[in-house]
């Protein structure tokens, strides 16, 4: 069995996209995120190893999904064109990396998301999934946020890729799944 990549039936341009269309995305990512874990665990149960990994919602599971991670994301060198509209796209004047997760990597981070998102959800039960509507500008504009953290919500997905780029090349250590949760964790109201 080979692992089965998300291909949302939405562009994900959030900022571009009609709110009309954001709020059926919203829809649909609720209503994907049984099947993804589901996803998830059967991917991660083929690897001898992690035959019995369940997610339980344990910080055992999170550990294991972590050191699982290390061993299961590449990344992939982005395309000039890909370079060039990073920097066209910015007003600022930053330096890209030149390389990016590959699709089957984001898929695995969004999945981790997902299941991240699951576990603070599992262990406060005051969360709760919304969307940010208020600024074209905001970073979170569009997606699934969750809340309450406080004046900061979270974005499981985004915090979810960003350390899967850190895991994937290797300058973070498989504990920072976990050193995160617990950091939203403490944060949830």
């Amino acid at each position: 069995m080979t692992y089965q990549i998300i291909h949302p039936p939405f562009s994900l341009q959030f900022w571009d996209m009609p709110k009309e269309e954001l709020k059926e995305y919203f829809a649909w990512f609720k209503a994907a995120i049984p099947e993804r874990i589901e996803k998830l665990t059967e991917f991660i149960r083929q690897d001898p190893a992690y035959v019995n990994w369940n997610p339980d919602n344990s910080t055992s599971s999170l550990d294991a999904l972590g050191e699982w991670l290390i061993g299961h994301l590449s990344l992939r060198k982005r395309t000039e064109a890909e370079m060039e509209a990073m920097r066209s796209d910015s007003p600022y004047s930053i330096d890209m990396p030149n390389y990016d997760l590959t699709d089957a990597s984001y898929s695995l981070a969004f999945d981790a998301g997902v299941y991240f998102a699951q576990m603070l959800m599992a262990h406060h039960p005051s969360l709760s999934w919304t969307q940010e509507f208020k600024s074209r500008k905001s970073m979170d504009y569009g997606q699934p946020l969750l809340v309450p953290f406080g004046a900061v919500p979270l974005n499981p997905i985004g915090v979810s890729v960003s350390i899967a780029h850190g895991l994937a090349d290797r300058s973070r250590p498989a504990s920072r799944l976990r050193e995160v949760y617990e950091e939203w964790s403490r944060r949830a109201q």
